[in-house]
Formats: C-alpha cells, sequence, structure tokens
C-alpha cells in the first residue's frame, strides 16, 4: 500500500477540492479511500442529481420511499427526477409517494425537474393531504425553478397542487404540454379536473410572481399572450416560445412592448408563420438573448430588436429573408456579443465580418465565444482570416461546416494564388503544394498585405474547444497537415472535433491529434475512408476522456480495430455502414465495453445497445 493511499480521507477531500469536477471524477478510481474522499460532504456543496434513469430499476418496483440517501438530501441544490425523453421507459416510474418522500429533507433544494413523469397526473390522490403539502412547502422554500415539461396529462388542478409546494417559484417550464387556450372551454372544478386551461396558467403568473416562462411546443394564440401582456406587475425576464404552429405574431408584439425594460430572454424557434415581432426596436432594448432559428419570416425590421449593445447571445440560423445591411446594423450594434449562429443565412457574407470588425476603435465581435456559419456560401477565407486576427483570444467553438469558400489557404491565413489573368483558381481548386506552403510561411508579410499571415489563421485560436470543419470539400490533406502538426499542436483545450465528410483524414493526423489534444472529449470522422485501425488505437490509448466517437462509413475500421474501444470514458459509438465490422464484432464490443450507452452499427444505423 502507496503513502499516498493511507492519508486521512479529510487531506485527501483537501487535495481534491483544488480539481476541477472533471478531474475530480479520475481521481476517483484511484483507489477505494479517494472514492470516499471524492464524495465527502466538503465537495458536494452544490450536488446536481439525476434520477430519471434510476427510477427503471429497484427504485420503481416499490411505489413509496426516497430513491436518494439520506446523506445527499442537505447537499442537492438541483434535483431531475424525470426523462428528458417522453419515449423513455422511466418517465411513468415515479409515483407521488416516492416524490414527496425524496423532496423531504432537500432544504437547499433550488431546481426541481419532472419533465415527461407523466404517471404523477394519473394519481387522483396527488399531494391531496394538506397538513403533508405544508410540510413539504416548509422545507422547499428555496426552490426557484420547475420543469412539467411533456406532462401531456396535467391539468389546472394538478398544476394548482405542483405550484402550492413552492412559494417562491420564479420559473416555470410547461414546454410540450396540452395546453387549451380557447375562450369557449368552461370554467369550473370540472374543466380544471380534466384540462390544463390558459387561465391556470395566467393564474399562476399572477400569484407568484413568474418571470421565467417556457411555453414551447404548445397551443399557445396570440390571444393568450395579449392576455398576459395585461397582468398586473408582471416583469418577464425570459419567454420560450419555440414551434408554437398558431401564433402569428399580434400577441408577441403586444408581450414585447409591456415588457420594455425587463425582458431579457426571448425564444422563438422554428416559427414558420411568425410575422411581426414588434413595431419599433426600443421595444426590446434590454434584450441579450434573441433565439430565432428558423423563423422564415423574420425579416430585416424585427431583427432590429436586437440592436442594443447588452446583447450576448444571437441566433438567426435558417432565416433566409435577413438583409446583409441589417444583420451588419445588429452586429455593430452588439458589442458584449459572445454566441452568434448565422447558419444557412446569406446575410452572413465577408462584407459583413469587415463592416462589423472595422466600422470603429471599438468594434463588435471582438468578445464573441461561439459561432456557427455554416453553409454561408458569402463567407469564404477572406472573412475567416479577419476573425481569426481579431478573436484569437476569445474564440472558443468554431463551426464552419459545409463552407466551399473555405479552403487550406484560409485556414493558414494565407491568400489563395490567382491565375495568370488575374482571377483566383475558380471554379475548380487546386490545393496548395508543400513548396508553395513554405515559401508563403516562410517569407516575412508585406505590411501592405493586411489580414494575412500567421496572426490571421486558424492557428492562432488557442483556446478553441470546439472545431467543425465537417463537408469543408476544399479543405486537403495538405491543410489538415498544418492545422494538426507532429510538433507542437495549437489547440491544447480542444474537447470536440468534427471532421465528416473529409476524405484527406489520414492516421497521421490522428497521431498527432492524439498526443496534442489529450482532452478530447468527441471525435466525428464519419465518411473518412482513410482512417484505419492504427489511427483508432491511437486516439483512444491516448484520449482518455474520449466520450462519443463517430466513425460511420469507415472502411477502414475492421473488427480487429474494435477490440480496443473498452475504454471506460466512451458511452457513445457509431459504427453505421462500416463494410468491414461484422455483427459478431459488435456483439464482442458490447460484451467488453459495457459502458457503452449508445451503439450503432452495421447496415441500419439504428441503435443496438442501451446498457
Amino acid at each position: 500500500m502507496t503513502t499516498v493511499s493511507i492519508l486521512p480521507e479529510e487531506v485527501v477531500a483537501h487535495i481534491l477540492g483544488f480539481l476541477g469536477l472533471p478531474d475530480r471524477k479520475s481521481a476517483s478510481l484511484v483507489c477505494r479511500n479517494w472514492l470516499q474522499a471524492a464524495r465527502h460532504p466538503a465537495l458536494m456543496r452544490d450536488v446536481v442529481v439525476d434520477a430519471g434513469s434510476c427510477l427503471s430499476g429497484a427504485a420503481a418496483a416499490s411505489s413509496s420511499g426516497s430513491i436518494l440517501p439520506p446523506e445527499w438530501k442537505p447537499l442537492v441544490r438541483s434535483l431531475a427526477l424525470g426523462s428528458h425523453t417522453s419515449s423513455s421507459k422511466s418517465s411513468f416510474a415515479l409515483s407521488w409517494r416516492q416524490l414527496a418522500d425524496t423532496l423531504d429533507g432537500c432544504h437547499r433544494l433550488v431546481s426541481v425537474d419532472l419533465s415527461g413523469c407523466d404517471g404523477l397526473c394519473l394519481a387522483r390522490d396527488l399531494l391531496s393531504d394538506e397538513s403533508q403539502r405544508r410540510h413539504l412547502r416548509d422545507q422547499l422554500v428555496g426552490v426557484r425553478h420547475l420543469s412539467l415539461a411533456g406532462l401531456t396529462r396535467l391539468t389546472a388542478t394538478g398544476l394548482k397542487r405542483f405550484v402550492d409546494l413552492f412559494t417562491n417559484l420564479k420559473s416555470l417550464n410547461l414546454r410540450s404540454c396540452s395546453l387549451v387556450c380557447s375562450s369557449s372551454v368552461a370554467i369550473g372544478s370540472m374543466a380544471d379536473a380534466s384540462v390544463l386551461t390558459f387561465a391556470a396558467v395566467l393564474d399562476v403568473v399572477r400569484r407568484c410572481g413568474i418571470e421565467e416562462l417556457d411555453l414551447s411546443c404548445t397551443d399557445v394564440t396570440d390571444s393568450a399572450l395579449e392576455q398576459l401582456a395585461k397582468v398586473d406587475s408582471l416583469h418577464l425576464r425570459g419567454i420560450a416560445l419555440d414551434s408554437c404552429r398558431l401564433l402569428e405574431g399580434r400577441g408577441l408584439a403586444r408581450l414585447i412592448a409591456s415588457q420594455r425594460g425587463s425582458l431579457r430572454r426571448l425564444s422563438l424557434a422554428k416559427n414558420r408563420h411568425l410575422q411581426t415581432v414588434g413595431s419599433q426596436p426600443a421595444t426590446a432594448d434590454q434584450l441579450t438573448e434573441l433565439l430565432a432559428p428558423g423563423c422564415s419570416n423574420f425579416i430585416n425590421d424585427r431583427l432590429l430588436i436586437a440592436s442594443s449593445s447588452s446583447l450576448t447571445v444571437l441566433d438567426i440560423s435558417d432565416c433566409g429573408r435577413v438583409s446583409e445591411g441589417a444583420l451588419t446594423t445588429a452586429l455593430t450594434a452588439a458589442r458584449q456579443l459572445r454566441s452568434l449562429a448565422v447558419a444557412r443565412c446569406s446575410a452572413f457574407t465577408d462584407a459583413a465580418v469587415t463592416e462589423s470588425l472595422t466600422s470603429s476603435d471599438e468594434a463588435s465581435l471582438r468578445m464573441l465565444e461561439h459561432l456557427d456559419a455554416s453553409s454561408c456560401a458569402g463567407f469564404t477565407d477572406v472573412g475567416l482570416r479577419l476573425l481569426c486576427g481579431h478573436l484569437g483570444k476569445s474564440l472558443r467553438s468554431l463551426r464552419l461546416a459545409w463552407l466551399r469558400g473555405v479552403t487550406d489557404w484560409g485556414l493558414l491565413g494565407l491568400p489563395q494564388p490567382k491565375s495568370k489573368d488575374g482571377e483566383q483558381c475558380e471554379p475548380k481548386y487546386n490545393p496548395p503544394s508543400y513548396n508553395e506552403l513554405k515559401s508563403l510561411l516562410s517569407r516575412s508579410v508585406d505590411n501592405s498585405e493586411a489580414a494575412i499571415g500567421p496572426n490571421y489563421s486558424l492557428l492562432s485560436l488557442r483556446r478553441l474547444r470546439l472545431l467543425d470543419l465537417s463537408n469543408c470539400s476544399k479543405v486537403s490533406g495538405i491543410g489538415l497537415d498544418e492545422i494538426f502538426p507532429s510538433s507542437q499542436f495549437p489547440f491544447p483545450d480542444l474537447e470536440e472535433l468534427h471532421l465528416q465528410g473529409n476524405r484527406h483524414v489520414q492516421d497521421s493526423h490522428l497521431f498527432n491529434l492524439a498526443l496534442g489534444a489529450p482532452s478530447l472529449r468527441q471525435l466525428h470522422l464519419s465518411g473518412s475512408v482513410g482512417v484505419s485501425d492504427k489511427g483508432l488505437v491511437a486516439i483512444v490509448s491516448r484520449c482518455h476522456r474520449l466520450r462519443s466517437l463517430g466513425l460511420a462509413n469507415c472502411d477502414g475500421i475492421t473488427d480487429a480495430g474494435l477490440q480496443h474501444l473498452a475504454a471506460d470514458s466512451l458511452h457513445y459509438v457509431d459504427l453505421s455502414f462500416c463494410s468491414r465490422v461484422s455483427q459478431a464484432g459488435l456483439d464482442q464490443l458490447a460484451r467488453r465495453a459495457p459502458r457503452i450507452a449508445e451503439m450503432r452499427g452495421l447496415w441500419t444505423g439504428t441503435e443496438l445497445t442501451g446498457n
């Protein structure tokens, strides 16, 4: 027995307190004493428990009893007792007696998630005991967030009983609930016991002073939102209305106007019929998050709502009617922007990036951490070089999937050579040779060549944690050699890498990646025909934190390579359409690696195991 393993538990717990949670989990696997130290109460200040999967086991066999150990209850801050997918069998396993026994004693609880627990709504005596409700109410005074998403059988009476447990509730999630907004529904005890009416939701908002409300995937109407806007002393800080098929915009405009100065977060994803968001940009002058992917009718005037200096998150993916001028205006005004998603948005061009970055001394986008520019046809090497040159210290996530305008030259911060007639080498793209790269990289860059050189290459983004170069047809093996060199790896914090559809990826690139990115958690190489068992072994043997591995359509992977996939950290493997992988090899992998929760293989692409 080593000296370290016999240290007192308090000493080991104190040492582990200086580590982050992922490193602390790895340290707990060293020995039994370190495992006990990692569970020391001093290290469990803000415990988050997702117990949905536990309900399908022994806890579901009994209709009563807490599913949490007694020593955990005083430490738990966030508790998820349901399933996030309605198809899960555990969604119906939780009984109301288990809920009451589990909540009893959780004094520090702040968030409760009962998503998908439809079985609770079937009990006729759901929290009907007043003395029991009073006892729980006294212990749950700190709960501010309640999620009832996916409770399709939730009624007005059930909602009232749930909310009565939490006297300081400020956030309510009713996503995918069967909400009835029609004024023709009778009001009374019979209706409250059979359906969830919008009048009941208004009553909860009024009594509790709800500040965060999620009504996504419901049948909420414009008239209902107009009623919500009329609630006295309403101060909404955030509202989510994703995929509300009956929403046209009139009620939303009234609601935004009534919440001028208080609304911070607005989510409108996939609302195809949305027409009007606000008559004036000032109606949301304090907005910090605007999420509107899939709003095909999200025209220029509505984008001006986001023109504020406090905007930090903007998502207008698939908004094809947004003009370049409107987007440039919004980006120039949003100087605190940290996350930008413009996938499949034609307005995001090199000109928009140039104007936003160079319009003033205090240019916008300088604090940008996350950028999704997938399938933006107008974004090319020119815009990429500018982003890399100005965002080298901030950018952490970069998605460039399906960009035909991004080439090896742009990744390396170099101008694409021109043909004899002065035009760029288009439409046929010729990858650079090694001699050309050496010549350009070795020479000193003239000051007249703006935004060119090593400081404007992808290599300057040293803080990157996510990089997506999927299906970039003009990124060849030569460019990948420079991005993933054998000497000093440029992205030491890289956790997620997407190279799907790139036929130039070779085993040598994986060798360099394994040596330079030990923190890699997700690697997706679907369609990389140059990857074989050797590259797979290099990745698995050195990237000990790898959790997700995508190898679909990789014909170089064989049954022999699957023998090396028994890593403890690996939870997801995609081996779909790998022609040299057999059913016997998949069965053997399932036996050797029981920790893999989902595995896809053969020619179906469907789930084979679900441990």
